[in-house]
């Protein structure tokens, strides 16, 4: 019992860590995903994704729909369930992230960040494509 209560601190201290250096816009998780017939959301595409193998393949994943639908949501559902296997996340806000990287160009710390995002096994960009990018922006993606 010993043994089992200490692997499972363990496992909860690494779990919270994980989650905490990812930076979840919400607490999520797959099984609290709604599939009603009015999201028209495909139940067995999302389930396909919390597998996480698309991130072993280094495939992207854009969640397109319309406003309200839960797209941030089920980003970070599928966020929280790769951190559950092991995989290191990174939730960015697209505005937000777009600045910070051109101001690290500005101020020096441009391959600091970069070099923080190649760390990552997944980088979730939340609101990408709401607003147009500027050049700068477009660089800094590719």
């Amino acid at each position: 019992m010993l043994v089992d209560a200490e692997w499972d601190e363990r496992y909860n201290r690494k779990l919270n860590r994980t989650l905490k250096n990812a930076h979840f816009r919400y607490k999520a998780a797959i099984e609290q995903i709604n599939f009603d017939s009015p999201r028209k959301l495909n139940k067995n595409q999302v389930l396909r994704l919390a597998d996480c193998g698309f991130i072993d393949k280094k495939e992207n994943v854009l969640i397109t729909g319309s406003t309200g639908v839960g797209k941030s949501y089920i980003a970070s559902a599928i966020g929280h369930q790769a951190c559950s296997l092991w995989y290191k996340v990174l939730y960015e806000h697209a505005f937000k992230f777009f600045a910070r990287l051109k101001n690290g160009k500005a101020d020096g710390t441009y391959l600091k960040e970069i070099i923080k995002i190649e760390k990552q096994d997944l980088l979730i960009i939340d609101d990408f494509g709401i607003q147009p990018l500027d050049q700068q922006s477009r660089t800094i993606l590719m």
